[in-house]
């Protein structure tokens, strides 16, 4: 006979048995919708650079790679600025904070 303790109630019950109606949380609270929310690969047909109209995703991003193109907005953007060093970089906040308070008072 195999016993665990629960969460809800601190007692012990059998695993053998079924647990008390009162020992289980409540649902968590779903939505209406009968399934979760998902990305669909649908679109609205647009027309591409070679002329003919695609209505899923993945296949007008292969026709654009294809071609060479880069679809704006989903590229990786890699930090390019470039490193200050600290003494410069403080020095410059100093300015800005000494410039803010002149013109303030």
């Amino acid at each position: 006979m195999a016993e665990r303790l629960c969460r809800a109630c601190g007692k012990w019950h059998d695993l053998d048995q079924p647990w008390p109606a009162k020992c289980f949380k409540p649902a968590p609270a779903r939505s209406d919708l009968p399934f979760p929310m998902l990305i669909s690969d649908e679109m609205p047909a647009a027309e591409h650079v070679d002329g003919r109209f695609y209505t899923s995703k993945a296949a007008y991003r292969q026709v654009t790679r294809a071609h060479g193109l880069t679809e704006v907005g989903t590229e990786k953007l890699i930090n390019s600025r470039p490193k200050m060093p600290k003494a410069k970089r403080e020095a410059g906040i100093n300015q800005a904070v000494e410039k803010a308070f002149s013109r303030a008072f």
